[in-house]
């Protein structure tokens, strides 16, 4: 099965070697978004007028990401704290000859099965925690692909 959201964005999990391996795909329904933030760390002194100033911190939260797929019992998550590396690929334009995409590593923070409920379709949904490592065993950091134009 393909994973699809129906605006052909796709969602695979490479599970890493030593949480069992394989991988886990479903037909998405949403992917959600990814939020990548930075502190901000103050550098107002008792000189300073008018504003407080700021500048960047040294360290990236790496975020996480929350997917809803349908459940068809046959493609159960992996449960939380299992370690994956995500790929998500973007719809492509019509005017590109390959999609853009992104690659991190991580774990499961939440594994949500459905409740079965009458005329109700049944969606499962997961949480996935980018980690920010790079390391041997497969971990990956945050690397986006752009699209390729035609």
């Amino acid at each position: 099965m393909v994973p699809d959201t129906g605006q052909l964005a796709t969602a695979v999990f490479a599970i890493h070697a030593d949480d069992g391996g394989g991988t886990f795909q479903a037909r998405m329904k949403q992917i959600g978004e990814l939020q990548r933030t930075i502190d901000a760390l103050e550098t107002s002194h008792l000189t300073t007028e008018d504003e407080k100033s700021y500048i960047p911190g040294d360290l990236v939260e790496p975020g996480e990401i929350e997917m809803e797929f349908f459940w068809n019992g046959a493609a159960l998550p992996p449960d939380a704290r299992v370690r994956a590396t995500l790929t998500v690929t973007l719809p492509a334009a019509p005017d590109q000859s390959a999609a853009a995409s992104w690659v991190a590593s991580g774990f499961f923070t939440l594994r949500l099965l459905p409740s079965a409920q009458l005329n109700t379709i049944m969606m499962g949904k997961t949480k996935f925690k980018l980690d920010g490592q790079a390391t041997a065993d497969g971990g990956t950091k945050f690397t986006f692909t752009p699209a390729t134009v035609a």
